[in-house]
């Protein structure tokens, strides 16, 4: 029985090679009479095969070791470079452009970021999400990127901050200077509260019943929600948003014969800022403009000014002095609302096709006697302009410049609007 078991095992743990050996032709009856000399044959027969193996594998893999070595970098480099770089998407076009920008420290006001914090930007190209650039902000909290035409992503860190994310559009031979960036310090509570007031763009009126929605991080206009937040305006056009994780948001403000208005707002449980105001503009005709002004608290006095030439080669002025301009019993374009006691709107429409080239300017009025006045750069102040249903451009004030007077764009016979934003003394 001892040799009858030894058998079952090896049956069991031969590979299948091995029954080429005529033993299973004997029967049970025979098994007592094998001989102990025919199993040892066996299992020596089974440790021969098994040993085999280990001798010849390292004759065998040998080549196998060293040629993948000799072959892998010229087989594998094309096959593993090509998709990534095929992936890649990279903005194209001459780089003539130019996004500025300049970073600020809030606690209960805004402030320059202290010398002794380092301020980090990134810049993506947002189609890819591919990081171009990183920059370093200077001691004034400046920085800058050359770009091409494009839609961008910056991120900007600083340590002891929350990061902030911002979404920038640039066009062709555009400097476009961002809203300024207010970091808040990451110390602040969990849950926070901002607020505000929604206006219409023709009177400066608040707006009841409008629809307020958030989205994460600033210039986010497309994407989810931010977790289904909604709330609507009171009868005087104020809106409140609460308990939601402090940080960056933008607000979207929709309602019925409206273009759909959006804003920038900072939710904090420390200092809470109540005057995140904003305007929205009725619906247009695709043939109509409609260029709206903002501000801050300070200065409490900006105009809206545009000037141009008539069909007969006059000129004509738009500004609190001259509201309308009518050419033959036609009315060309106004000024809507007026505004002298801060925020806005301040705003100008344009009626018919424009002849010839028109220029659109702000002015500091309250700071109209200083030649050395940096108010208006400070203001926070921002043009949005509007045609048909649609917001097709938005300029933020240059920030950290002299000046008075802000020229934010040209506007040719074809509609093309064209970015100038400079700041300086004169219009």
């Amino acid at each position: 029985m001892k040799i009858f078991f030894k058998i079952i095992l090896w049956i069991c743990i031969v590979p299948t090679s091995l029954f080429a050996i005529d033993f299973f032709v004997a029967s049970w009856d025979d098994l007592p009479s094998v001989g102990e000399s025919f199993i040892e044959e066996v299992f020596q027969l089974k440790d021969d095969e098994k040993t085999t193996p280990e001798e010849t594998t390292p004759e065998e893999t040998t080549p196998e070791e060293t040629t993948p070595e000799e072959t892998t970098p010229e087989e594998t480099t094309p096959e593993e470079t090509t998709p990534e770089t095929e992936d890649i998407l990279l903005p194209e076009g001459e780089k003539n452009s130019t996004i500025q920008g300049n970073v600020f420290s809030y606690a209960n006001g805004t402030t320059s970021i202290p010398n002794n914090v380092t301020v980090t930007v990134d810049l993506y190209y947002t189609p890819s999400n591919t990081l171009i650039e990183t920059v370093i902000a200077d001691d004034d909290g400046q920085f800058s990127f050359t770009v091409a035409k494009g839609d961008y992503t910056l991120i900007i860190n600083a340590t002891g901050y929350i990061t902030i994310t911002s979404q920038q559009s640039v066009n062709e031979n555009e400097i476009k200077y961002t809203e300024p960036i207010i970091l808040v310090n990451n110390t602040q509570p969990e849950t926070g509260s901002a607020a505000g007031r929604v206006t219409n763009a023709l009177d400066g009126r608040g707006l009841a019943n409008i629809t307020i929605k958030v989205r994460t991080d600033w210039n986010n206009r497309e994407g989810d929600y931010y977790a289904n937040f909604t709330t609507t305006t009171n009868s005087s056009g104020y809106y409140s948003i609460e308990n939601l994780p402090t940080g960056y948001y933008t607000v979207e403000a929709s309602f019925d014969g409206y273009v759909t208005g959006y804003t920038n707002i900072i939710v904090m449980a420390d200092g809470a800022k109540t005057d995140y105001d904003f305007t929205i503009s009725p619906t247009l005709s695709d043939s109509n403009i409609r260029i709206v002004l903002t501000w801050g608290a300070s200065p409490s006095d900006l105009d809206s000014h545009l000037i141009g030439n008539t069909p007969s080669n006059d000129t004509f002025h738009i500004y609190y002095m001259s509201k309308a301009y009518n050419y033959q019993g036609t009315q060309m374009a106004n000024l809507d609302v007026d505004d002298t006691s801060s925020y806005g709107p301040e705003t100008i429409t344009i009626l018919k096709d424009v002849y010839g080239t028109y220029t659109y300017y702000v002015h500091d009025y309250s700071n109209k006697g200083s030649s050395s006045s940096t108010a208006l750069s400070r203001s926070g102040a921002v043009v949005k302009v509007f045609s048909g249903s649609e917001q097709i451009a938005e300029y933020h004030v240059p920030t950290n410049q002299t000046g008075t007077y802000w020229t934010v764009f040209t506007i040719d016979q074809n509609g093309n609007i064209v970015p100038v934003n400079t700041v300086s003394n004169q219009p």
